[in-house]
């Protein structure tokens, strides 16, 4: 071999190892930038977008927080008006608002001509818009008339009474006569906050 092959076999081997590292050095960064990069890249632009919708939330809730003062003062007038006050059981307590509620059922049914079998105070629950809701469940007996006269009444009842789970069963009797109903039902009112 002469000095000009080695020379040009010397600068084939260096153009080719100089290829090969370009290549490992590109492959490297092409793998480094699929396997690390990209995916920290991709975990920040989602971050970021999360933080934004966040931050919208954030907005609302701030804006929503500032209006509550202004809310709860026409809250407070809407339950001081005559009209809205009619609607609710003032009681000072849950106690005091099932004896009321009690009160109220029992008087309708007496005055229907209804037997009363039980009234038992069921949990207090937190309806809507912030009232506390005083449920108790009546179980009565009686002909459809009185039944009929008495489901009227407490549906036009003031405080506004809300009638519920109501069930209604006859009894047999004898031929001629009218069976009497057992009805069970749940009645509620509400108290404001």
């Amino acid at each position: 071999m002469s000095v000009s092959e080695d020379h040009h076999q010397a600068r084939t081997e260096r153009r080719r190892n100089r290829l090969v590292a370009w290549s490992l050095l590109a492959l490297t960064t092409l793998v480094i930038w699929g396997f690390v990069v990209q995916p920290v890249l991709s975990a920040i632009v989602a971050g970021e977008r999360t933080i934004a919708g966040l931050e919208s939330q954030l907005d609302r809730a701030r804006r929503q927080a500032a209006q509550m003062p202004g809310l709860d003062a026409r809250l407070a007038e809407v339950f001081a008006s005559p009209q809205r006050r009619a609607l609710y059981l003032f009681a000072a307590d849950e106690t005091e608002a099932q004896a009321l509620l009690r009160q109220m059922v029992g008087s309708v049914l007496d005055d229907a001509g209804l037997e009363v079998v039980s009234v038992d105070a069921l949990a207090t629950a937190r309806g809507l818009g912030g009232l506390d809701e005083t449920t108790v469940r009546v179980r009565l007996r009686g002909g459809l008339a009185g039944i009929q006269q008495a489901l009227y009444r407490l549906e036009e009842a003031r405080p506004l009474l809300i009638l519920t789970n109501m069930n209604i069963r006859s009894r047999t009797r004898r031929a001629g006569d009218a069976p009497p109903l057992e009805v069970e039902m749940d009645v509620s009112g509400f108290r404001p906050p």
